[in-house]
């Protein structure tokens, strides 16, 4: 059998962070003062400046609120607010797939199928007072009418894809299941997470810089699985009858085996080189290619450190976003389960579960920032790859009962 389709759908981004618009989000903060300095103006959150305040008896200052008289409401030069595009082209995605399903004899039944999805003009928040390499405050592009150097637009922009080979193996035979799922993919785009991330390159002249690999992209992922029913019991093969017929019969066993590749991360060096506020300044490495001894634990290198330094003053590194990549994981998931059933309405059901059986630790990237005291080396976990949060790997034992009527 062969299948095919495709479809366009609008971006569904709902426009959140026009929470964050001023004058219709405000927030300011009253400090008190302070030992170190009495007088001194302080910077609240929200870049508003204030002198330090008195004890609360004496109450708290009047707020200072923009005149929404006027029409239009300038913003003030030491704030930052989020903003939309104008003119707004909501962008749209493109996807498309094609299955072939195959009849593979004594049971099995396979699937190949390609999928892709390409998104045109894809939200993005982006920061539209960014500075020039080197150029610091002075640089923001709406300096000095904004100071701030952090106004943030969800803008429609540039694009992302995917693409991805999908196999899949069943079999089926009584009560048994058994599964075998194989995806080879590449996902690339400019920023991840829609208006939820920024640009690393967020100066108009180095946009192209910022398309690479989605932090995302995982391009081999394995997945197995079982669902078994014990042969015991009531018209099961061994033990039908008699009292270890009811103990041992209606359990059901079930296995979910994951392994995929690792996700991308970006070699970074300190935003004071770089001298541009509103980007991130990234390394350079010197080296043609990096080796990767892929040790793990502090003072153990996951990657060569040598293969990168730190940029020239006032400039970006060469190095690329997301231009390696850190531990894939395995983990194996089980489970044991049984129904009880009490008259015709009750049903009392046993879980056992275990979540990580081989206790194989889940590694975080490596530290990515040079300079720091743990670059190239990985001291930490990462949450579980099938989504359950199990401390990065740890096994994890559970057993419930779920009474229905």
């Amino acid at each position: 059998m062969e299948r095919a389709g495709g479809g366009l759908t609008m971006d569904p981004d709902n426009w959140r962070d026009m929470r964050g618009t001023y004058p219709a989000f405000l927030t300011t903060d009253f400090l008190g003062a302070n030992s170190y300095d009495a007088s001194a103006a302080l910077t609240g959150l929200n870049g508003i400046t204030s002198l330090p305040q008195g004890p609360l008896t004496i109450g708290l200052p009047a707020a200072a609120y923009p005149n929404i008289k006027l029409g239009t409401i300038p913003l003030p030069p030491n704030l930052s607010t989020q903003a939309v595009a104008n003119p707004f082209h909501r962008g749209y995605i493109e996807s498309w797939n094609l299955s072939v399903e195959r009849d593979l004899g004594a049971g099995f039944a396979g699937t190949v199928s390609y999928v892709g999805t390409h998104e045109v003009r894809q939200m993005s928040n982006v920061n539209i007072n960014a500075a020039a390499p080197g150029t610091g405050k002075a640089g923001c592009l709406l300096y000095p009418l904004n100071t701030t150097c952090n106004i943030n637009e969800d803008y429609p922009f540039a694009s992302s894809m995917y693409s991805g080979l999908q196999t899949q193996v069943m079999h089926r035979a009584g009560a048994a299941q058994i599964g075998v799922v194989y995806t080879y993919s590449h996902a690339m785009d400019y920023g991840d997470n829609s208006t939820y991330n920024g640009l690393v390159f967020a100066y108009p002249t180095y946009w192209s810089r910022d398309r690479a690999d989605a932090g995302y992209d995982r391009p081999h992922n394995f997945q197995a699985w079982t669902v078994y029913e014990l042969p015991f019991g009531k018209g099961r093969r061994f033990v039908s009858t008699g009292a270890a017929s009811k103990i041992l019969g209606g359990w059901q066993f079930n296995n979910i085996l994951s392994a995929a590749s690792g996700t991308p991360f970006t070699v970074q060096a300190s935003n004071s080189i770089l001298n541009a506020p509103g980007n991130t300044e990234v390394a350079n490495q010197v080296l043609s290619t990096v080796a990767k001894p892929g040790a793990i634990g502090p003072g153990q290198l996951w990657f060569n450190t040598s293969a990168f330094a730190t940029p020239a003053s006032g400039t970006f590194g060469n190095v690329g976003r997301n231009s390696m990549r850190g531990p894939g994981f395995f983990e194996w998931d089980t489970g044991l389960f049984r129904d009880f059933t009490f008259s015709e309405k009750y049903t009392l059901q046993f879980r056992a579960e275990s979540i990580a059986v081989t206790n194989t630790p889940i590694f975080g990237n490596p530290g990515n920032t040079i300079g720091s005291s743990t670059f190239g080396q990985i001291t930490s976990t990462a949450v579980s790859a099938n989504g359950v949060n199990t401390g990065g790997g740890n096994r994890v034992i559970r057993l419930a009962l779920k009474l229905s009527f």
